[in-house]
């Protein structure tokens, strides 16, 4: 019989965004499609967003051999996109050596309009065979911002370098859509990482990256990133030169560290920077700021271009703080005298009751979340009356805090004897939530030991820290891909 329905004429992997701005200057998405491999997420709107977000996901959080990924994005005059991962781009072994995995991107950006494009890094698996072009068209007055790096791989199977063969490509064109002139071409950067025996007929890969576990590539141009390329190139001329010897005298010194904040905290991130075996190096070209990293550990890769960007913050200025998911894993939430602060060590306390979401005072918050944590929900176990997951009494090494919505429960623990760590559990009927967080490259994830009748429960362990109590809500909710609602509750308790 045959089908009353017109063929599809879009192919596996192909994807399309079209962002605008509406006359009030709000950005907004006008299409998004996309096909398997491929897909794209975007959260709802928020009134006060300053680029629309999009996550750029695959199923199963990676690329298998073959897969074939093409991804065109226009931006309109005055629009802004931020698209970020939920995890590692995965890129798994081929069943053939000749076999290629691709993925291609397409970005048109016109006049005012500006692009951050902050993903985390890929992770190619061992002998896995993988090509990567990223073309980026800008008229005059477009801005990018785009974060490219990749790891050695998964360190826990001991891999290091070991992928056949990784190419990634990146350009900057000028577009002039007045005239016929030709676009040209501003920048072209290619990492090319091949085992192949007639590509490395002396040193394995792993010996020329000197150590190295990540390398990245950071790309700005336009007005929107203006400020944050002339800061990594002012803190790059400030780096120690001549063999990072310090010639300063002790009084030298002393005034420096004890001098404005910016120069306190460059000498925190310089020590830091020497710890973890970070080289970078700035240079502009063509109107384009071109900054290339590597560290010994992916962590310290993450940690370093996060403490760049969130010191200089012109990039959640401009493309809100959704922008930066990729080093929110890099904080840790404490509550203390009703403020959130970075804990710095082993001493900080968390005490009273806080409430978000209504005018609920401390007695009857309380009787509320009480009342919440012993409903037959938490407590519906073989033969367990009470939540394991939370002691009802209190602990002299723990901190309980609460979190909950309209549908799902949400219980962390901060431990003192570890102040960076921070675990939490998840209570919610739909077996998508586990789906979800398969899919995210959660390095700490863990399946529970113990089910339920009515509910799934997931306990994950991470090491987070959060400067607000909206960042927490915002990114709790992001990891359940939740979308905020207006009487969702928020507690934290001692």
């Amino acid at each position: 019989m045959k089908s009353p329905f017109p063929k599809s004429t879009s192919s596996p992997g192909e994807g399309c965004i079209v962002v605008k701005s509406s006359p009030n200057r709000v950005s907004a998405l006008e299409s998004i499609t996309y096909q398997y491999p491929l897909k794209l997420i975007s959260p709802s709107f928020k009134h006060d967003q300053k680029s629309v977000l999009v996550f750029l996901l695959s199923y199963g959080g990676g690329l298998v051999g073959g897969d074939q990924v093409n991804l065109a994005i226009d931006l309109q005059p005055d629009a802004r996109l931020s698209i970020v991962t939920q995890g590692h781009t995965k890129v798994f072994k081929p069943t053939s050596p000749n076999i290629v995995t691709r993925q291609t991107l397409q970005v048109e950006i016109l006049d005012g309009a500006g692009l951050c494009l902050l993903p985390d890094p890929v992770q190619p698996f061992e002998a896995s065979n993988y090509e990567q072009t990223q073309i980026f068209k800008l008229t005059g007055g477009a801005s990018l911002c785009l974060l490219d790096w990749v790891t050695h791989g998964r360190s826990a199977r001991g891999e290091n370098w070991d992928l056949l063969r990784w190419v990634g490509r990146n350009e900057i064109w000028m577009s002039n859509k007045t005239n016929e002139s030709k676009d040209r071409l501003l920048v072209r950067d290619t990492v090319i990482l091949d085992t192949t025996p007639q590509a490395a007929p002396s040193a394995p890969l792993r010996d020329t990256m000197h150590g190295n576990a990540i390398f990245g590539t950071l790309l700005l141009r336009g007005p929107l990133t203006k400020s944050l390329g002339e800061f990594f190139l002012l803190e790059f001329a400030a780096l120690p030169r001549l063999g990072a010897r310090d010639f300063r005298t002790a009084k030298e010194k002393a005034a420096e560290e004890s001098g404005s904040p910016l120069d306190r905290w460059r000498v925190s991130r310089l020590a830091q920077e020497s710890l973890d075996n970070v080289l970078w190096s700035a240079a502009r070209v063509r109107g384009c700021v071109v900054v290339k990293f590597g560290a010994s550990t992916v962590e310290a890769g993450r940690n370093w271009i996060g403490s760049m960007l969130i010191q200089e913050g012109s990039t959640a200025a401009n493309f809100g703080e959704d922008a930066l998911i990729l080093v929110w894993e890099d904080y840790v939430l404490v509550k203390g005298s009703g403020l959130f602060y970075r804990v710095t060590g082993l001493d900080f306390q968390m005490a009273g009751l806080s409430t978000r979401g209504g005018d609920t005072s401390s007695g009857s918050a309380a009787a509320e979340v009480d009342q919440l944590l012993t409903r037959d929900s938490l407590s519906r176990r073989s033969n367990q009356t009470s939540s394991p997951l939370i002691p009802r009494t209190p602990s002299p090494t723990t901190r309980r805090g609460f979190i909950a919505t309209n549908y799902h429960r949400i219980q962390f623990v901060l431990h003192r004897e570890d102040p960076q760590r921070l675990e939490y559990w998840i209570d919610n009927p739909e077996r998508r939530i586990r789906q979800v967080l398969v899919q995210s490259d959660l390095s700490w994830f863990q399946m529970p030991t113990y089910d339920l009748v009515e509910f799934q429960d997931i306990r994950l362990t991470a090491h987070v820290d959060f400067m607000s109590e909206e960042q927490l809500i915002r990114w709790l909710q992001r990891l359940l891909v939740m979308r905020p609602g207006v009487s969702d509750n928020w507690f934290l308790f001692d």
